[in-house]
């Protein structure tokens, strides 16, 4: 490909995740001016001040370690493969992970990005897509059985009148999510199902003019189909480092799912049940996995503040919505993004003093 092409393609991919943070700012406008249209900002912030700072940076610590977890999901895979990836550069992949999932729609920005910090330390293509088919599959395994607990403790609450779009939205995430682990059981136990399916897709959508290149198209799907194979075969053979991620997964999530609870004991507020709270963050992240939303942002509140409403009273909810969602979304968000940004700078510096020394010895 001639460099002017490569360089066009670049500037496009960055423009695009350009929108997508303009498109997230402009979303947390409006949730904030939403959220705001019922409640003083002045009482709001009062009541976060006197929050105990200690158990919010406790808040802070563990969505570092739910980074540190899907690093360690990461390296597990990297490693037993026989990458000799630094623990450090998988915790540079997580942080990407999670940036860029954060500011595009649909969480489908993080792994082409990861993909790509992965092929500049070494990783080749073929087996940084099975990676990261993985680290997917076993997210969505753990959603998946974290929901099916949650409905235990907030049955009662979740199917409360007034919640039908919770209550929908979180059905279609967990219709979507077991889809996909079936999709993947059969890739590994009868993948010529998913081929012959795949094609029959493929010709359907070619008749009815939403397909026009099938030659195109074709390869894409055989290559997509292929690396999907293989994933599935490096599940069945490193089943121990597939069980290692699933627990690492289940750690990390439970981490992040529990800032909840860490805000409300911050608040003061130390009835409430931990279960309680976990579960709510769950149904949550099930109800708006799927959904056309940078980083969830305005939905994600939306559902939350309905929930926190019937476990907080009315001064106390909004506080514990916005440090909730502040500490466990925004916070590290802006975190992993600066952490992404050293770690580009570094690179580059490293760069061009390779560069120079290079220059010297000729």
């Amino acid at each position: 490909m001639p460099e002017t092409e490569e360089i066009k393609k670049k500037k496009k991919k960055w423009i695009k995740y350009t929108l997508c943070a303009l498109l997230l700012l402009l979303l947390v406008a409006i949730t904030l001016l939403y959220l705001f249209r019922d409640a003083s900002p002045k009482e709001v912030f009062s009541v976060m001040r006197g929050a105990n700072p200690w158990l919010l940076l406790f808040a802070v610590v563990l969505t570092l370690l739910y980074v540190l977890f899907e690093a360690l999901g990461l390296f597990a895979v990297l490693r037993a493969h026989g990458n000799k990836t630094r623990l450090f550069d998988n915790v540079k992949y997580a942080a990407v992970d999670f940036y860029f999932c954060g500011i595009t729609p649909s969480a489908s920005g993080g792994q082409p990005v990861v993909g790509y910090f992965m092929a500049k330390d070494g990783v080749t293509v073929a087996f940084s897509t099975i990676v990261l088919l993985l680290s997917t599959a076993t997210f969505k395994i753990v959603l998946v059985v974290l929901s099916i607990v949650a409905l235990f403790f907030i049955s009662p609450i979740m199917f409360a009148p007034g919640n039908a779009l919770l209550i929908v939205l979180f059905v279609v995430g967990m219709l979507i999510n077991v889809l996909f682990i079936v999709f993947c059981l059969f890739l590994v136990y009868k993948p010529s199902i998913i081929t012959g399916f795949g094609k029959k897709t493929l010709k359907f959508l070619h008749k009815i003019k939403i397909v026009k290149n099938i030659e195109k198209a074709d390869e894409k799907l055989d290559s997509m189909l292929e690396s999907y194979r293989e994933g599935a075969e490096y599940a069945k053979t490193h089943l121990r480092v597939i069980v290692r991620m699933f627990f690492y997964t289940l750690i990390q999530r439970i981490m992040l799912f529990s800032v909840g609870y860490v805000v409300a004991l911050a608040l003061g507020a130390k009835e409430m049940n931990f279960f309680v709270f976990l579960s709510i963050q769950v149904v949550i992240a099930t109800a708006v996995d799927s959904m056309p939303f940078p980083g969830g942002v305005g939905l994600s509140e939306t559902l939350l503040k309905k929930l926190y409403l019937t476990v907080y009273p009315e001064k106390l909810m909004m506080p514990a919505l916005l440090l909730t969602r502040g500490v466990s979304f925004y916070l590290l968000l802006i975190l992993t993004g600066l952490f992404i940004l050293i770690c580009c700078v570094v690179r580059a510096i490293k760069g061009r003093v390779a560069a120079r020394r290079k220059e010297k010895n000729l």
